[in-house]
């Protein structure tokens, strides 16, 4: 949906932000993200109670990764 979204609806306000958001993951270190969504989730557990830290987070990080690299392909398919 996110390249759908970027290819479809051209310049829009807040697009850089969200285009970088998207992208950041594939330059940064995949060992910077993990610490940082173990802080995330960490924090967040303390101040609402969820996720605890097992299975869901696991999917969740790894959804994080799979969306950044998805994007870039749907997008280049889309843009041809």
């Amino acid at each position: 949906m996110a390249a759908f979204v970027l290819i479809r609806f051209g310049r829009f306000k807040g697009r850089t932000l969200f285009n970088a958001m998207l992208s950041s993951p594939l330059v940064m270190p995949e060992v910077i993200i993990g610490l940082s969504l173990l802080l995330l989730f960490v924090g967040m557990e303390r101040l609402l109670g969820w996720p605890g830290r097992g299975a869901l987070t696991i999917v969740l990080g790894h959804a994080l990764l799979g969306m950044a690299y998805g994007m870039v392909v749907v997008q280049s398919r889309l843009l041809e």
